[in-house]
């Protein structure tokens, strides 16, 4: 019979790795195959947004922990990613309209094979979006 050991690394242990620099260039290579993911299902009307998507490193002010992120820095990412509500403006009375969220940085990232934890905006802004589909908008 076998005997298995689980090892749990620690702080320590991914503090090491993070300083590896064949790991660095792992995760960026991840980080790459993310952003293009992004890029091919960003909304193509201008190109700006899609254009803004970029794979950032940062090595800075994490105690030796390196960072590989995308980011979209274009004004409207916000909207593209999580969409908008519907509402009703306060002095005219016209419907903003609502606009769904097309989420192509979180789904650039499960079509690379990763896993995402959901912010509470995230999830916020989803129950809005369904709550707006029940009433038609």
């Amino acid at each position: 019979m076998a005997t298995q050991v689980r090892i749990t690394p620690g702080r320590q242990l991914y503090g090491e790795l993070h300083r590896e620099p064949e790991f660095i260039a792992a995760l960026e290579r991840k980080a790459d195959e993310v952003a293009r993911n992004a890029r091919a299902r960003a909304p193509k009307d201008s190109g700006d947004y899609a254009a803004s998507i970029k794979v950032v490193t940062d090595s800075g002010k994490t105690a030796g922990f390196v960072k590989v992120f995308v980011e979209a820095s274009d004004y409207k990412a916000p909207w593209i990613e999580f969409g908008t509500p519907g509402r009703v403006q306060d002095k005219t009375g016209r419907f903003t309209g609502f606009m769904p969220a097309f989420a192509p940085l979180r789904k650039g990232a499960r079509q690379a094979g990763l896993r995402l934890k959901s912010s509470k905006r995230a999830t916020r802004t989803a129950r809005q979006a369904k709550a707006a589909r029940k009433l038609g908008f």
